[in-house]
Parts: structure tokens; C-alpha cells; sequence
């Protein structure tokens, strides 16, 4: 750096101007350095500053220069887009200007050599209907005017001869009634060609008209007998079907739509025999009594057929409806499928019976025990089941602490019912024989088999394992749940 500050000293002193100023030093951070080295360094400072706002503007200048020709050549292909769209318009205006030519062309067309066999037709009707009467008016043209003639000569000299006396006018009078005595027979004979003529047509076209309606006729009893064979077999393709078939519970019998589509499921009966019955006495029901769409107070709404059968739970009334209206219809004319049952189901079957566990099974002290050290959680409640109209009878619920449903009932005929099948429903908790199992919807519910005639089924889930989970609940509540039982009003004790 000395060196440097001392060749630059040099050459300050040397300089034509101010030597004086360019030889000196100055100092700068506490360092000693030459005057013109520092002049020479804020010159090239300044050299470099300039050649830098050069180069950014001549950048600029060719950005604004780019971007000038970018916006011409967008305006220029949005116009050639416009004139595109333009000439696209236009071919498209003439080309549904010429379909519409064409349309009305066609149709003038087209009904003229459809209507010209009926046209030949009229014309040659008329010309039969015509040809016989020129041949009658020719012969009254000719026969009348000599008739005419005649009265006009012999009449002509009566009215002449108006002063000669009484004898010469009888005389002229006699000619005439001469010929019109004549004339008579000729004119009957003309009257009845003319009728013959006209009346051969009439009773040709006659002829004709009964054979048109014979097979006119012929054809609409074609067409119906056609429409009957297409009805009976759209009847046949849309039978229901009853299906019988083994389950863990027992047999079941489960109702289809022509589709396929599972309307209603029972519940499982000891044999075969018993799901036939079973169908019997469904479709009996179906048909003898109308149903009611019922609503709980948690606002779930099913359909019930005689108290006995019942659907699944709906979110509105309209879908309740509609799901029983479907089970009516679909049940009626439903053939019976009975299902041969696979050795495996057979023996999963028989091993499930043997598997269920009786009352005997159970320690019923520790169950007092075990109810009467619980700490009260959950309660089951006694509720009418019914509508605004009517009342058709009454379910218990268990209820959960966090006012989750996890049983309801089926429907009992009072409140003392309901309320006494709460201990039987307990009692086959107790026992436990649970399974979880499918619906028609595809959701999961537990089955708890009481005996071999009694089943409960629970509430539906989304999932297996929540189903399974209910079933612990259930076993749980069923120790500490409140017994409330049925109060006219909705109080509860």
C-alpha cells in the first residue's frame, strides 16, 4: 500500500495543475494516503456509476421497445381471432340458413309421394263415381229437347189462333196431352237408368268401406292382442321375489325387487318350513292392513304394518312412505325361492346353537350384586309410538348418559308391557349372545338371540367396530341404566 500511495505522490507531483494539491496526502481512518490516488479512485467511482446508468437504460429502452411489439402483436391476433370468429359466425349462419332450406323442402316433398297412392285412389273413385252420370245427361239432353221441340210446335199455333172458337182449341190441346202422355213413360224409363247408373258406384264404394273397417278392425285387435303379450311380459319381468335361506339366527326370508334391490328382511325362524309361513302371513298382513308412519320423539320415522311389521328408520315421513308403498307392491305377486343351504352354513349354524349360552350360565347373585354397587348411568325410558292421530301402542329405549339410543324395542300393546319386557330384555344381556350382522342398507347392527323364537335387533352403524362397541355399552348400561317408567303427558318419574 506504500508503494502504491508513493507511485501515485509521484505522479501528483508531476501533474501540469495544482502539483501542489495532488503531492500532498491525506489522511483518512488515521492513514496517511496521496490526493491524486484518491481523485483517480472517485474518478473511476464516477466512470463505473456512468457506465452503469447507461447500460440500465439502454435495458429499459429495449424492455419498452419488446413490450411495444408484444402489445402489437396481441392486437394484431386478437383481430385476426375476431375476423376467425367473424368468417366462423358467418359459414355457421349460412349453413343453418341452407338446413333450413333443406327442412323446408322435405317436407313439402315428402308428404306429396306419401299421399299420391290415396290421390289415384280418390281419382279413380270419382272417375267411377262419374262415368255413369254423363251417359244419363246425355240421355236427357237428348230425349228433353225433343220433348221441348214438339210442345213448342203444337203450342205455337194455339196460342196464334186466340179468336177461333171453342172446337179448334180443344182440338190444339189434344196434341199436347198426346205427348205429354208420351212423354211420361220416357222419362220414367231416363229416371231409372240414371238411378241404376248412380246407385252401381254408391254400393261399389260401399264395399269398399266395409273392407277398410274389416281390416281396420283386424288391426287394432292386432295391436291389442300385441300391447297384452308386451304387458304380461313387463308384469313378468317385474316380479318380486321371496328368498329363504340359512342364517346365524336361523332361516330368514328376505323380499327383492325385480332389480335385485332388498326391500324387507325378517327375522330367523327354525326351519324352512316356518319362513314359508312366515311369508304367508307377511303378505296376508300387507294386504289386509294398511300401515302408519310412525315418529319417536328423536325424530325417526318408520313404517308399521298391523303393529308387527315394521321399517327401518328414515330421516322424513315421505321416505317411510315411499319404503312401504315399495314392500306392498313388490310382495303382492312375489314368487317363494327357497335356497338349499351349503354344508358350511349348515354347520356354522348348528355350532352357533350349540355355542349359545344358557340362563343357566349365568351367576344371577353377582348380577344383583353388580346392579345394586353401580353407579347410575343411562336410564331406560317407556315412549308412545304413534302420530299426530293415532297411538298404536308403546317401546322402551336404552339410552346412554351422552343420550346415544343403543336398544329399541319392538312395539308392545301398553305401557305395562313395554315396561315388563325390560327385564326380559335384560335378562338375555345378560346371557349374551351377540353377533353383528349386515342390513339391506349395508350398515352394521348387533343381534342379541334371547331363545331360539326371540331375537332383538340393535341400531344400525356405518362400521363393524362400532357396532361391536355398542355391544359393550349395552352390557354396560344395562348393570346401572334408571328404569323411568310411563307417564300420560310425557312426565317422568
Amino acid at each position: 500500500m506504500e508503494t502504491i500511495n508513493n507511485l501515485f505522490t509521484d505522479l501528483g507531483s508531476k501533474m501540469p495543475f495544482a502539483t501542489d494539491f495532488f503531492a500532498s496526502k491525506l489522511s483518512v481512518a488515521g492513514a496517511e494516503i496521496s490526493a491524486f490516488f484518491l481523485v483517480c479512485l472517485a474518478a473511476v467511482v464516477v466512470l463505473l456509476a456512468l457506465i452503469v446508468i447507461i447500460i440500465c437504460l439502454a435495458c429499459a429502452g429495449s424492455a419498452k421497445r419488446k413490450a411495444a411489439k408484444r402489445k402489437a402483436a396481441g392486437q394484431t391476433r386478437a383481430a385476426t381471432r375476431e375476423q376467425a370468429k367473424r368468417s366462423d359466425v358467418l359459414e355457421e349462419v349460412k349453413a343453418t340458413e341452407e338446413d333450413e332450406d333443406e327442412v323446408d323442402i322435405e317436407p313439402s316433398v315428402k308428404p306429396l309421394a306419401e299421399e299420391k297412392p290415396e290421390e289415384k285412389e280418390e281419382i279413380q273413385t270419382e272417375k267411377k263415381e262419374e262415368e255413369p252420370q254423363p251417359i244419363a245427361e246425355e240421355v236427357a239432353q237428348e230425349k228433353a229437347p225433343v220433348a221441348v221441340e214438339e210442345i213448342i210446335e203444337t203450342t205455337q199455333p194455339a196460342e196464334e189462333v186466340n179468336e177461333e172458337p171453342i172446337e179448334a182449341t180443344e182440338k190444339a190441346a189434344e196434341p199436347q196431352e198426346a205427348i205429354k202422355a208420351t212423354e211420361a213413360p220416357v222419362q220414367e224409363k231416363e229416371e231409372a237408368v240414371a238411378a241404376e247408373a248412380t246407385s252401381a258406384p254408391e254400393e261399389k264404394n260401399s264395399d269398399a268401406k266395409v273392407a277398410e273397417e274389416v281390416t281396420q278392425m283386424k288391426k287394432e285387435e292386432v295391436k291389442k292382442e300385441t300391447a297384452k303379450k308386451e304387458d304380461s311380459k313387463a308384469a313378468k319381468a317385474l316380479v318380486g321375489t321371496f328368498e329363504v335361506s340359512l342364517c346365524l339366527d336361523g332361516y330368514r326370508f328376505y323380499l327383492y325387487a325385480s332389480n335385485k334391490q332388498l326391500m324387507y328382511e325378517s327375522v330367523g325362524f327354525t326351519s324352512s318350513e316356518g319362513a314359508i309361513k312366515g311369508i304367508d302371513t307377511f303378505r296376508k298382513t300387507l294386504q289386509e292392513y294398511p300401515y302408519i308412519i310412525t315418529r319417536d320423539k328423536y325424530g325417526r320415522y318408520r313404517y308399521v304394518f298391523n303393529k308387527r311389521y315394521q321399517g327401518e328408520n328414515y330421516t322424513s315421513a315421505a321416505l317411510a312412505r315411499s319404503a312401504a308403498e315399495s314392500v306392498k307392491r313388490w310382495a303382492e305377486n312375489a314368487k317363494v325361492i327357497v335356497r338349499n343351504a351349503k354344508p358350511e352354513a349348515i354347520e356354522e349354524y348348528k355350532k352357533g346353537v350349540d355355542a349359545l349360552r344358557t340362563k343357566d350360565d349365568v351367576d344371577w347373585d353377582l348380577v344383583a350384586k353388580e346392579e345394586k354397587e353401580a353407579k347410575p348411568l343411562g336410564k331406560f325410558t317407556v315412549e308412545e309410538d304413534g302420530n299426530q292421530d293415532e297411538v298404536i301402542g308403546y317401546r322402551f329405549y336404552l339410552i346412554a348418559n351422552n343420550a346415544q339410543i343403543l336398544y329399541t324395542s319392538a312395539i308392545y300393546a301398553s305401557a305395562a308391557g313395554a315396561l315388563k319386557a325390560i327385564d326380559t330384555f335384560k335378562r338375555a344381556v345378560y346371557v349374551g349372545n351377540f353377533y353383528v350382522d349386515k342390513d339391506k342398507f349395508g350398515h352394521f347392527r348387533y343381534i342379541l338371540r334371547a331363545n331360539a323364537t326371540t331375537t332383538y335387533v340393535g341400531e344400525s352403524y356405518t362400521s363393524r367396530a362400532s357396532a361391536e362397541s355398542s355391544i359393550e355399552s349395552v352390557k354396560k348400561f344395562v348393570k346401572c341404566a334408571a328404569i323411568i317408567p310411563f307417564k300420560k303427558g310425557g312426565d317422568e318419574a
